[in-house]
């Protein structure tokens, strides 16, 4: 393909800055979230927590950057249903207290350490999750 074949391909499209993201999958049945645009390693904590680690962090970035959480039959316990748009902070905090008091002690921990590290970043943005879409 040449050049002139691929801009066409691609026609007039303007991309705008990375935005942190958060959604929900339906053929895999996991709410993500990704802070920042990068090559990730995609870290399994459990069969519901997967963390996301930067390849290539620069020296100020933190290595994590962001999660999936798979949606399950519990979340229905928690009052978080799939229909509408939720707030990802609250998700995240409704899912702490499930950690709190059902995960194994590595589970717990893992997500104690992400939840303080994105919970306030969260509360603070509009993110929010469209189990419609």
């Amino acid at each position: 393909m040449t050049k002139e074949e691929i801009m066409k391909a691609l026609g007039t499209t303007k991309f705008g800055a990375w935005q942190p993201v958060a959604y929900y999958d339906q053929d895999t049945n996991y709410i993500n979230f990704q802070i920042r645009d990068a090559s990730i390693t995609e870290t399994y904590i459990s069969a519901g927590l997967v963390i996301y680690e930067d390849n290539h962090p620069k020296p100020s970035q933190s290595k994590i950057i962001g999660f999936s959480i798979r949606y399950s039959d519990f979340f229905k316990s928690l009052g978080i249903k799939k229909g509408g748009k939720i707030r990802l902070a609250e998700i995240m905090y409704k899912f702490s207290k499930y950690m709190e008091n059902k995960a194994s002690a590595k589970e717990a921990c893992i997500f104690e350490l992400v939840y303080e590290k994105f919970i306030d970043f969260l509360k603070e943005s509009e993110i929010e999750v469209d189990f419609d879409e």
